[in-house]
């Protein structure tokens, strides 16, 4: 079935494929070890914490035991009541030698860790974004490569919407414009605003590109400037800041912090001010 263009949309994450491809496919394989890995490293465990209690039975010159169960039996089962669950018991007229493996827990967790490492290498993902990460400017930075992946599909939406407008005779010689998504994400908005806003100090006219990443399209820009330039204007030119020591000068042009009252001051206070000891005219 053919679906006419004008009524379909197709995004491609790459455009260089002709053809159906599953970019995750080759972590299956990955996510699989990591599984295995995390077996064998729980197997480990469990067998490290198993531990096994040895009776040796003795036996005579020709190699016959020497005790019967009648002895050996009180004996084993008083020794399982008292071992923990994890606990083996066994009577044997050999002896036993205790063969494992010389890893340690540390190398399995390593493993492990490697088997991740791994996975995110293969998918060209930091691990920083899960976790792991050493320092902030380390996850800042993964966040900006992996965001910018979207940019490509940002560029075909902005390729669909311009069809459609042309399809719909919404663009033509007197009223021309083309639609633009701009090239950012939740996670670098701010730094985005902020090289605007440099750029907008250079006089360059990016008004519109600081509106619409603050969430501001061109409706409520016009609604607010007629609002605050028209109707509430004479209203804003009559605000005046809070009147308080901090933004107005005392009395007769003194500075300084307002008196105290007379009965807040001490003594020495009083009396200099009794003497005006503090007027340039009274200083030796």
């Amino acid at each position: 079935v053919r679906i006419p263009y004008e009524n379909s949309l197709c995004l491609k994450y790459h455009n260089d494929f002709t053809y159906l491809y599953s970019p995750f496919y080759p972590l299956i394989s990955a996510i699989l070890d990591i599984d295995d890995v995390k077996d064998l490293a729980k197997a480990k465990s469990e067998a490290d914490a198993y531990k096994i209690v040895y009776f040796k039975i003795p036996t005579n010159d020709e190699g016959q035991l020497s005790l019967g169960d009648e002895l050996i039996t009180p004996f084993i089962e008083a020794a399982e009541a008292i071992v923990p669950d994890r606990f083996g018991i066994i009577p044997s007229p050999m002896d036993i030698q205790l063969i494992e493996s010389k890893s340690t827990v540390s190398d399995d967790k390593n493993k492990v860790e490697q088997s991740v490492d791994n996975y995110y290498g293969e998918a060209g993902v930091s691990k920083a974004l899960i976790s792991s990460a050493s320092s902030g400017s380390e996850l800042k930075l993964s966040m900006k490569v992996d965001s910018s992946e979207i940019y490509r599909i940002y560029r075909q939406i902005e390729a669909w919407i311009d069809l459609q407008m042309k399809l719909r005779g919404h663009i033509y010689n007197g009223y021309q414009f083309t639609c633009h998504i701009l090239p950012t994400t939740i996670f670098d908005i701010d730094d985005y605003i902020d090289r605007q806003l440099k750029l907008s100090q250079a006089s360059i006219p990016n008004k519109g590109m600081l509106l619409a990443a603050n969430g501001i399209n061109t409706a409520k820009m016009l609604g607010n400037s007629f609002t605050e330039n028209t109707i509430f204007k004479d209203i804003f030119d009559m605000w005046q800041p809070l009147k308080s020591s901090h933004t107005q000068s005392g009395e007769l042009n003194e500075s300084g912090r307002p008196k105290k009252d007379e009965t807040d001051i001490e003594s020495s206070t009083d009396t200099q001010r009794q003497n005006d000891s503090n007027s340039i005219d009274n200083r030796i």
